[in-house]
């Protein structure tokens, strides 16, 4: 139940992250990635949470630049591994 939860809001919290760092919004890149990271960690998606705690530690230093295609392979895995 709490994986369909996050899956649900997964693509909106995706392209949210997205849009502030096409915005070069450090503060906003922080609270997003922070946001899906602790949803990650409660989710024991520990990879996932490494790399999304990676780009809030460099939105915190002022870096805006991030790629998210990593994370959202993880997620693709860890959704289509659960349909099997």
């Amino acid at each position: 139940m709490l994986l369909d939860s996050f899956f649900l809001t997964l693509d909106d919290d995706l392209n949210r992250l997205q849009s502030t760092i096409d915005a070069k919004d450090a503060n906003a890149i922080k609270s997003a990635a922070h946001y899906i990271k602790s949803s990650c960690s409660n989710l024991a998606m520990n990879e996932a949470a490494k790399l999304l705690g990676e780009i809030e530690a460099s939105a915190t230093k002022g870096e805006t630049k991030a790629d998210i295609t990593k994370i959202k392979s993880i997620f693709y895995n860890i959704k289509n591994g659960l349909m099997s």
